[in-house]
């Protein structure tokens, strides 16, 4: 509806200098996109602290976020308490998986974004793997007195 150059404008007055739309450069019904974990993760802060949207559209794309279905990736290796706000990304040989980790009280924004599988199914296992590690990351965290920072 907007365009492409439209978002990609927005994104980077936002901040988000690294991501890109290029319909230009992509393939057939494909657009080129581009960013990184660093301005995924700093998406996911904003909008966890409502700097990003307005109150009502905050809490809209946070209840998508909620109700993810699709929970073969980092979701797969939380355990039912840990409360994961996320979307996943799937393209021909790319798995991604980022959201907002809600344990004890405490928020953590988690973007992981991973190239070369040969499809999801091939990448499900290793992030289960990384799914048990932040949950033990957090864990520890949120049972200390004082957040400790990210690594």
């Amino acid at each position: 509806w907007l365009g492409w150059e439209e978002v990609e404008t927005f994104a980077h007055e936002q901040g988000f200098a690294a991501t890109t739309f290029d319909p230009a450069t992509g393939s057939q019904d494909v657009v080129a996109m581009t960013t990184t974990p660093a301005d995924v993760a700093a998406l996911l802060e904003r909008l966890r602290r409502g700097e990003l949207l307005s109150g009502s559209s905050t809490a809209l794309l946070l209840g998508f976020l909620e109700e993810q279905h699709l929970d073969y990736a980092l979701s797969s290796g939380f355990s039912p308490d840990v409360g994961f706000a996320h979307k996943t990304g799937l393209l021909v040989d790319v798995s991604h998986d980022a959201g907002i980790v809600e344990l004890g009280g405490r928020d953590y924004v988690v973007a992981v974004l991973t190239d070369g599988w040969s499809d999801y199914e091939e990448s499900a296992p290793w992030f289960g793997d990384a799914g048990r590690e932040i949950e033990a990351y957090v864990r520890e965290d949120a049972a200390s007195p004082v957040p400790r920072a990210a690594p």
